[in-house]
């Protein structure tokens, strides 16, 4: 005959074979806190509980929750008996000291305070810099950059100079020009967004940010 047990709450904790009673002959031994009725069927996300003298399938609810204003934690256990209609079990999103944090349309909504502003413009700057040089080492590698310079600087004063230039120099001038005009235009492009970036509002910055992810 098998039995199922359950804690001093009622969730269920094993189902075990009970031994017959040596001093009841056709009786059978069972611990405290145990019933013959068998659990309902429950899937993962659920537990069952022995209440008023049956079995209840609940939906599982412990773990780690955070007010939806004050932020405050609280850690629950089943079977939860507490209101947790002003919680949520979504964690905070991280954020500044000065930043207002709150759960609202069932998401966390955060507005920078001054230090969390300029910690996103530091951020979107890092974006911009790091874009900048990607678009200039498509066109040219690092060993690229340095070769055309070296080339090219010394024929800079003999150009300077009035001197004749053979056919091939000049190529080699020209080359250094493009390449250094891709190079002051992509840092030019890149001057103005930082410059844009310091005086932008939080949702403008998201606006930034968002097209250079895109890009």
């Amino acid at each position: 005959m098998q039995f199922y047990q359950y804690d001093n709450k009622g969730l269920w904790i094993r189902s075990a074979i009970a031994q017959p009673s040596p001093l009841e002959p056709g009786e059978f031994m069972m611990p405290a806190n145990a019933t013959l009725t068998a659990p309902p069927e429950h899937n993962a996300n659920e537990y069952v509980i022995w209440l008023d003298d049956k079995w209840e399938v609940r939906q599982r609810r412990a773990g780690v929750y955070w007010h939806k204003i004050t932020l405050e934690v609280l850690e629950v256990s089943d079977p939860v008996e507490i209101d947790l209609t002003d919680y949520t079990n979504v964690q905070p999103p991280a954020h500044q000291s000065g930043d207002s944090v709150k759960f609202a349309d069932n998401k966390w909504q955060v507005v920078l305070g001054k230090i969390g502003i300029k910690v996103y413009r530091q951020k979107i700057t890092q974006k911009i810099n790091k874009r900048c040089e990607s678009a200039i080492l498509a066109e040219y590698s690092r060993d690229d950059q340095r070769n055309i310079d070296r080339e090219a600087l010394p024929l800079v004063g003999l150009a300077i100079s009035g001197n004749d230039l053979t056919e091939e120099q000049e190529n080699v001038l020209n080359k250094h020009k493009q390449m250094r005009e891709l190079i002051n235009q992509s840092l030019q492009v890149a001057r103005d967004r930082k410059a844009e970036v310091e005086t932008a509002t939080q949702q403008q910055l998201i606006a930034i940010e968002a097209n250079l992810d895109g890009e």
